[in-house]
């Protein structure tokens, strides 16, 4: 992966990506998670209007899927504001959908995208600007995260402790996360060849080819694309080696995704407020941080 060159009369623009294109499935309910009501609203208006009351966002796109009719219904139009149908059947598909719609629409592959979940309803203004000051210089990007605070378990297959991790220099990724549209266009593509079936015809990694015994090589005898570390080998700064080539677990965040073909993302402190609706409780605790925030634009 390239940075791209910045010339100095450049200025990169920003834009707000939200994916809202997930069934949210460990929330029970009628609607998915981004269109239930916390105060009166759409768990996803909640979303978008952070972005909104930050002035220098030169767009926010929402992302959902073909047919959707929940997100026009329930967001406030707004002129920066746009609801694009390319959602797809992962986060990585929907959020590569949308760069692809910006760069369509006129957005510059060196402007930065800040991507957000929908689900994140309480971010403010100040924790996005806290991200875009200190990531505007950065040559990568980076995302918000929480230094891991509590003592963190590995379990075995029983449900009982396994091991105790070390926490010392763990974080809980959050988002917005921001990076340069091309560099993370470039990256959830890669990602995404990784995870998709190998070619028809084309046995998977460790199946044994046909008339043969001998199983096949990951991503068979050719070495792995250019950047890729051949399986076993471990990655850039890590110690766990790297699962054979198309067997690596798809990246669940965009800085998943940049580390991959080797970037290494800046971390910047976010908030314990800034927390993902996933199960019924967390819908609870959103409306009381947000009744609490009431009439308070920070």
């Amino acid at each position: 992966m390239q940075t791209p060159a910045l010339s100095s009369d450049f200025s990169p623009r920003l834009h707000a990506l939200i994916p809202s294109a997930g069934s949210g499935s460990r929330l029970p309910g009628a609607h998915p998670k981004q269109y239930r009501q916390v105060l009166g609203e759409s768990v996803v208006q909640h979303t978008v209007r952070a972005f909104l009351q930050t002035p220098r966002m030169h767009s926010v796109l929402v992302v959902v899927q073909a047919g959707d009719a929940q997100a026009a219904a329930c967001l406030r139009a707004d002129p920066r504001l746009s609801i694009l149908p390319r959602g797809g059947e992962t986060r990585a598909q929907s959020v590569l959908g949308g760069l692809e719609a910006l760069l369509e629409s006129g957005a510059d592959a060196r402007d930065w995208v800040l991507v957000h979940d929908a689900a994140r309803c309480c971010i403010t203004p100040a924790l996005i600007n806290d991200l875009i000051d200190a990531c505007a210089a950065d040559a990568v990007g980076g995302l918000l995260a929480l230094p891991l605070p509590d003592t963190l378990k590995a379990a075995d297959a029983t449900g009982r402790v396994a091991r105790t991790e070390p926490r010392e220099g763990r974080w809980l990724a959050q988002t917005p996360q921001m990076f340069r549209i091309g560099a993370l266009r470039e990256a959830l593509q890669a990602a995404i060849a990784v995870d998709a079936p190998p070619p028809p015809g084309r046995p998977k990694a460790g199946a044994a080819p046909s008339g043969g015994s001998e199983p096949l090589r990951a991503w068979g005898p050719t070495p792995p694309p250019p950047g890729r570390p051949k399986a076993g080998a471990a990655p850039p700064g890590g110690s766990e080696p790297l699962r054979a080539w198309g067997q690596q677990s798809p990246p669940t965040d965009e800085a998943g995704a940049m580390e991959r073909l080797g970037a290494h993302p800046l971390l910047v402190t976010g908030a314990a407020f800034n927390f993902k609706i996933t199960y019924p409780e967390d819908l609870e605790l959103a409306q009381a941080v947000l009744a609490c925030r009431a009439g308070d634009p920070a």
